[in-house]
């Protein structure tokens, strides 16, 4: 189910890359790897290396290699074991030294990270338990700061980019209309959170052909209270004008007066 190269967005990077002075990326928060390889990670201990000129590359999981070879816009794909028994350093220092390893190869000199990253999307596994060490940030000598360069490329978006969204939102939509049919007062905010994350699965994997994975993520706030996250998958909010924002799903139980909304979009390549 893998989209096409959206080259009209990945054109738009390579020029702001010529506009900075940057030889490549090297980006690993799952959403920029997204955004520019079409690959949703599963672990999070991806990498994608984006030049200015020629072929980019992904490190990935052994396992995902297939995954990667259906759905990734790279032909040149790296994979790292996620345990190697002749390795006992963590998957995501064996991820940074393949991705060294392509940048000395290439020849690429001057680098941008994601060094003012401030939040960022989860992986597939819903979670964000691959948060890198500073080690990553000091392995490239003179790298920039690309986040600001990858922010203004994102927020302009392409046809294709629109379409992924309505699709995305479209999923949403039915997930709400379904727990909208089962929604009981007294239920736990936990048990509306399972309705409406498995419909969003059940619905969107495969959703019209054209979606290959759907996650939903749930979070509890007050009315009124915006969402501060940017996600690649939704965020389902429920609450109360009296309860205070809270990220875990509770025992506590929703009644009258409650209100439920969904924000942001599930489906894989609809990162904002």
């Amino acid at each position: 189910m893998s989209w096409p190269r959206d080259d009209a967005k990945l054109d738009r990077v390579r020029a702001a890359l010529a506009d900075h002075d940057l030889d490549a990326l090297v980006v690993r928060a799952p959403d920029n790897v997204l955004y520019l390889t079409n690959y949703w990670g599963m672990k999070g201990y991806e990498v994608a290396i984006f030049p200015r000129e020629g072929d980019p590359t992904l490190v990935v999981m052994e396992p995902s290699i297939d995954d990667a070879e259906r759905n990734a816009w790279t032909a040149d794909h790296r994979a790292i074991l996620g345990y190697d028994p002749a390795d006992p350093r963590p998957p995501a220092a064996r991820a940074l030294a393949r991705a060294q390893e392509v940048v000395h190869q290439q020849g690429y000199g001057r680098v941008g990270l994601e060094l003012s990253l401030g939040t960022q999307a989860a992986d597939r596994m819903v979670g964000e338990p691959t948060t890198y060490t500073k080690a990553f940030f000091d392995a490239f000598d003179g790298a920039a700061d690309a986040t600001p360069l990858l922010n203004a490329c994102r927020a302009r978006k392409t046809d294709q980019e629109l379409e992924r969204m309505r699709l995305a939102n479209a999923i949403a939509d039915a997930a709400l209309a379904h727990v909208h049919e089962r929604l009981r007062p007294g239920m736990k905010e936990s048990e509306v959170a399972a309705l409406w994350e498995g419909a969003v699965h059940a619905i969107g994997v495969g959703y019209q052909n054209r979606v290959e994975m759907a996650r939903g993520i749930m979070q509890p706030t007050p009315v009124g209270q915006a969402c501060r996250h940017r996600c690649a998958r939704p965020v389902l909010t429920l609450g109360h004008h009296r309860r205070f924002p809270h990220p875990l799903k509770t025992h506590r139980c929703r009644g009258p007066g409650d209100a439920i909304r969904a924000l942001r979009a599930p489906a894989q390549g609809s990162a904002g």
